[in-house]
C-alpha cells in the first residue's frame, strides 16, 4: 500500500468522525475519535474510493475538529469567504472555460509557491497563526510527495463545498461564559 493510499484512508476516516461532531451529542470529540478508527476499519477505504484523497487541508480542519480546537472560529468567515473566491475563478478555469489552466500550475508550482509565499506574509501580519500553520502543512505535504499536484494538497471540492456552507450559515452566536 503507498504512502497516498494510506493518507486516503486515514484522511476519509478522520472526516467521518469529524462529520459526527456536528451532530448534537452530548460528548462530541469522544464520539467522533470512535467513530473515526471504526471507520479506519470499514468504511474508510470505499469512501476513499469513492471521493477520492481530500485535500490536506481539509485533513488537518477535520483533525481539529475532532480535538476541539476551535481558535480559528474568528476568521472562519474570511478564511471561508477566501477560499470560495479562490474556488470561483479556479475551478471553472481549470475545467476549460478560459484560456489558461490554473490547474496546470500545481505540476509546475514556483509562480503558485511565490502567491503561497504572499499570502503567507499575509497570514502572518493579520496573525493568523493557525491559518498560517495550515498552509505550511500544505506545503510539507506537497513537498514530502504526498500530492502530485500542490492544488490537491490545499484545495479539494468538498472543502470548498463546506466553506460555502459555513458562509450560509452566518456568524456562530457567541456564548458569554459566566462564573459562579
Amino acid at each position: 500500500m503507498t504512502a497516498a493510499a494510506i493518507y486516503g484512508q486515514l484522511a476519509a476516516a478522520l472526516l467521518a468522525g469529524a462529520a459526527v461532531t456536528l451532530a448534537p451529542l452530548p460528548r462530541r470529540q469522544p464520539v467522533g475519535w470512535l467513530v473515526a478508527i471504526a471507520a479506519l476499519f470499514s468504511i474508510a477505504p470505499t469512501l476513499h474510493g469513492a471521493l477520492g484523497a481530500p485535500s490536506f487541508t481539509l485533513t488537518q480542519l477535520a483533525a481539529l475538529r475532532l480535538s476541539g480546537y476551535d481558535r480559528l472560529t474568528s476568521s472562519r468567515r474570511s478564511l471561508a469567504a477566501a477560499l470560495v473566491a479562490v474556488a470561483v475563478v479556479f475551478y471553472p478555469l481549470s475545467l476549460g472555460l478560459g484560456p489558461f489552466d490554473p490547474f496546470d500550475l500545481g505540476y509546475r508550482p514556483l509562480p503558485l509557491l511565490l502567491s503561497i509565499a504572499a499570502l503567507g506574509l499575509l497570514l502572518a501580519w493579520r496573525r493568523q497563526e493557525v491559518a498560517l500553520t495550515l498552509l505550511g502543512f500544505d506545503l510539507l505535504a506537497y513537498a514530502t510527495g504526498l500530492f502530485d499536484n500542490l492544488w490537491n494538497a490545499c484545495l479539494d471540492p468538498l472543502l470548498v463545498i463546506l466553506a460555502v456552507f459555513a458562509l450560509l450559515r452566518g456568524p456562530r452566536p457567541q456564548t458569554v461564559a459566566t462564573t459562579p
